[in-house]
């Protein structure tokens, strides 16, 4: 199967917030962020409810 490369526009407080939980587990930003997104992928794919976060509703209406 071959990659392909999406961008992702995040400010600089969200950058820094995944920069430093991956430090803490002593892995890349890249890792982390795939990891949740394969993780959002299975909870929607199981059929669970949109997982929301705390602070805001990133969702785009359809």
């Amino acid at each position: 199967m071959g990659t392909t490369t999406m961008g992702v526009k995040l400010d600089e407080a969200t950058r820094d917030r995944i920069k430093s939980a991956a430090q803490r587990i002593d892995r890349t930003p890249h890792w982390l962020i795939k990891q949740a997104i394969f993780n959002y992928l299975e909870r929607l794919e199981s059929g669970s409810d949109i997982p929301r976060n705390s602070s805001t509703d990133c969702r785009q209406p359809k």
